[in-house]
């Protein structure tokens, strides 16, 4: 009898060993095991599941050291990359040390209580040999007794004095774990996403114990500058394995160009609703009713609304500008209240007869004073001499604009010449003006009354193109000679009439084009990573320059239908 519970004993022993090393080398098995026990039912896996949690199996074996997850809310991110993850992590090694942070304290804190309490579970330590030390009591920081700990905290809290996973010892050992960093009322505005993305330099960065500890971000997309696609565009200088989980999987979908940093990881899912149990075809559906939310939160690709405000096929080029036009010089210094300074955007918007607008000129880069006020004298000057242009008004942003203007009337005094610059203010203020401000223009776009240079420069097409908007794009073809429009101009003697490519060179000597900076930020709006030409452009409404003389309406318009027809 002693014998047979002997064997019994040592059998029970022994798969408890082969458990054991199942469930630290199979995160889904970790997963449905710990959650069943936690919380009583079965964790429902769907395909997605399984492919989330490949991934980080590939980051405990040291595949991965950067990691971004962009999957919609409530398909399990938190669940899988962060309490299990870090659970699974004090599994392999009790010595290991994480920091964890979300847009929300009590977000953090709710997780690290979690954490804790499944190690503290009796399934957990019939399993492994991880002990709380008796002081583990908060749930911002607890420690394991062999010296490992979890702290936990707000994306924007300090979290200095703590390290993500230890020096100079082999195998995992920790990782820093983020977790939805913006809170998505926060994501209009440009101040909180820009402190957010920072943080990775100025906080998370430092506190890596080494540059081969590995880092989680799993958030669902907010907007085009999120703290995903700041990394993703090479915010942080480095390669990111990336797993895009859209709501919807589409089988022609292509990886951003624009992520130049990002390495996709090949999912290998049917097309077909991610998740049926979550969402059936009907319900997302439903679901994209609300363009900008579905774009961002579900899609995972803030710029792809389908649903824009600008829509390419709204944006109008023009081949030829009236002869008579009254001008509106436009300076945004964007700095808005914050001290750090981001591009400037100056607007030369003609207005005609009929009001009709035009984008004539401008500039849109990072200048210092001096820069900003030999830009707009240079501008200033070159469109009150232009032939047909009858008066001038110069408009300048509220922000910044005292200490600008102290500056430029001293200048002027010195060199000349003298203007009048009227302020330009908007009652609102918060992340929404911004977007309520650039909303102005959509009217003029869709019924065809703003329009923009036909030729722009493109450094991918090798020089300057006409353009034309179309319903599923912008589409280019190189200039390789003078339109009929604009032969019949120079015939005439007006061939300053012809539209040009508005080409400038930014703060890094890069050749840049207004014009196709504008149609970027536009048909990305209102998740455009920039948009600082577009506000320049919608505050032509706030300066009080009206229609020139009713006159060349007509002949303009026949004038640039020959584009079309050409």
């Amino acid at each position: 009898m002693a014998i047979r519970a002997e064997l019994a004993s040592r059998k029970s022993e022994e798969q408890k060993v082969e458990e054991r090393k199942r469930l630290l080398s199979s995160h889904e098995e970790f997963t449905a095991h710990f959650f069943e026990q936690q919380q009583g039912q079965r964790f429902e896996f769907g395909p997605h599941h399984e492919v989330v949690c490949q991934t980080i199996d590939r980051v405990f074996a040291g595949e991965i050291k950067r990691l971004i997850i962009n999957i919609p809310p409530g398909y399990s991110k938190t669940e899988l990359a962060v309490k299990m993850f870090i659970a699974r992590g004090f599994a392999v090694n009790p010595r290991a040390r994480f920091i964890h942070v979300s847009y929300a304290d009590t977000l953090a804190l709710d997780n690290s209580l979690g954490i804790r309490d499944l190690i503290y579970s009796a399934s957990f330590q019939d399993h492994f040999a991880v002990s709380l030390r008796a002081d583990a009591k908060t749930k911002g920081l607890w420690k394991t007794s062999a010296g490992g700990h979890l702290r936990a905290a707000a994306a924007g809290m300090p979290i200095t004095g703590f390290r993500a996973g230890i020096l100079a010892e082999a195998g995992f050992t920790g990782a820093l774990v983020v977790d939805d960093p913006l809170k998505p009322d926060d994501a209009s505005y440009d101040d909180q996403r820009r402190f957010i993305n920072e943080r990775w330099h100025t906080t998370f960065k430092s506190r890596l114990a080494h540059e081969d500890v590995p880092v989680i971000v799993v958030m669902q997309r907010l907007h085009s500058d999120d703290f995903s696609g700041y990394l993703l565009r090479g915010g942080s200088g480095e390669i990111w394995d990336h797993l895009i989980l859209p709501v919807e999987i589409k089988a022609d979908a292509k990886y951003p160009a624009d992520y130049t940093h990002g390495r996709p990881i090949e999912h290998g899912l049917p097309a077909g609703p991610l998740w049926k149990l979550k969402h059936t075809e009907k319900q997302i559906d439903i679901l994209r009713r609300d363009g900008k939310t579905f774009s961002s939160q579900y899609v995972q690709d803030p710029r792809s609304s389908e649903n824009p405000a600008f829509p390419t096929e709204h944006f109008y080029p023009y081949e030829v500008r009236p002869r008579t036009l009254n001008i509106g010089i436009i300076v945004d210094p964007s700095e808005g209240a914050n001290t750090k300074s981001d591009r400037t955007a100056m607007a030369v918007i003609g207005i005609d007869a009929n009001a009709n607008k035009y984008l004539l000129d401008g500039y849109c880069h990072r200048m210092s004073l001096s820069q900003r006020w030999e830009n707009l004298r240079t501008l200033w000057q070159r469109w009150s001499r232009m032939p047909g242009v009858r008066s001038v008004d110069v408009g300048y942003e509220k922000y910044g604009m005292q200490s600008d203007l102290s500056y430029i009337r001293e200048r002027q005094e010195v060199d000349g010449p003298h203007f009048p610059i009227a302020e330009i203010n908007w009652p609102k203020s918060g992340g929404h003006a911004k977007e309520d401000r650039i909303q102005r223009l959509e009217p003029d776009f869709k019924a065809a009354r703003f329009f923009l240079p036909g030729v722009v420069f493109r450094q991918e097409e090798g020089g300057d193109c006409y353009w034309t908007g179309e319903e599923h794009g912008i589409t280019y073809r190189r200039v390789m000679g003078k339109t009929t429009a604009q032969k019949r101009m120079e015939e005439t003697g007006e061939g300053w009439r012809n539209a040009q490519p508005i080409k400038r060179r930014d703060e890094n000597g890069q050749i840049y084009d207004v014009t196709a900076v504008l149609m970027d930020e536009l048909k990305d709006f209102p998740n455009a990573v920039h948009d600082d030409m577009s506000d320049a452009v919608s505050r032509i409404y706030d300066l009080a320059t009206v229609p020139a003389s009713m006159a060349e309406h007509n002949e303009v318009a026949a004038l640039n239908a020959m584009l079309t027809e050409e």
